[in-house]
């Protein structure tokens, strides 16, 4: 596997939990509501688009190339929702730069919203009390060498595992425990 490639699944990856975050932000959902609306046909009847509401298989990713420019782009239905662009580039320098800026600006808008859902929780008073835990001091021996720290460590699998139903046809993702 080419660095180009691995670099590229790392930031794909990467870039999934911020995605997700966002098509479940309700404030994310209310900013981008005419951009869905126009993709397709209203969605509700009272104006107001839920996680629910979202057709996954209306999302895809595109990369493209205009004029002098890449654009890497997630869309819905035909209607771009998020796009990351390196403009005056050439052809044989590849998109690799325009899936940075896609990236970045996932990034950005996750953070955005989360602050932004954190705010208008607080100031609705049922945001949760974030005390700094009380951190113990740690001892370190210094006798020990990495190897030796890592010959003791115990590995954990951890498995994870996704809950979803099928409505209507489209997979739904499922809270709590079963």
């Amino acid at each position: 596997m080419s660095g180009h490639v691995r670099i590229l699944v790392w930031l794909l990856t990467a870039a999934e939990d911020d995605l997700c975050f966002l098509l479940r932000s309700p404030l994310f959902l209310y900013a981008i509501s005419p951009r869905l609306r126009h993709a397709t046909n209203p969605l509700r009847v009272d104006g107001l688009i839920k996680a629910e509401d979202i057709n996954i298989y209306a999302l895809n990713m595109m990369i493209v190339r205009d004029d002098s420019s890449w654009a890497t782009q997630l869309l819905y239905g035909g209607t771009s929702l998020i796009e990351g662009r390196q403009y005056i580039t050439t052809e044989q320098a590849g998109f690799a730069q325009s899936f940075h800026w896609f990236r970045d600006e996932a990034r950005f808008l996750n953070c955005e919203f989360h602050a932004r859902e954190l705010a208008a929780a607080e100031a609705l008073g049922i945001a949760v009390s974030m005390k700094p835990a009380v951190v113990k001091p740690v001892q370190v021996d210094l006798r020990q060498t990495r190897a030796r720290a890592a010959a003791q460590k115990q590995r954990r699998i951890v498995k994870l595992r996704i809950r979803y139903q099928m409505i209507h046809g489209r997979p739904v993702l499922m809270k709590g425990p079963r």
